[in-house]
């Protein structure tokens, strides 16, 4: 059994560097997006958090709210959570 889980450390502003599990990438609007999962989040309800790749391939966060749930809706109808 192989374990193909991929991970990736995000440094938030603050310097402070975050592990997440890649869960899924998605393209729209003719941008990609990464969905992450913290694995050491310690709540109760963990939150996904979604970046958007630039033009140099770093992730970067984004404040468009409509954007932000049609990434997610995207996501949940590909892993058939929707």
């Amino acid at each position: 059994m192989t374990d193909d889980t991929e991970y990736i450390v995000i440094t938030d502003e603050e310097g402070n560097d975050l592990e997440c599990e890649l869960l899924d990438c998605i393209s729209y609007a003719g941008s990609e997006f990464r969905v992450l999962l913290p694995v050491d989040g310690d709540s109760a309800e963990p939150e996904a958090i979604i970046l958007r790749e630039n033009a140099d391939g770093e992730l970067e966060g984004f404040d468009d709210l409509e954007l932000l749930d049609a990434v997610f809706g995207l996501f949940l109808e590909k892993n058939g959570l929707k």
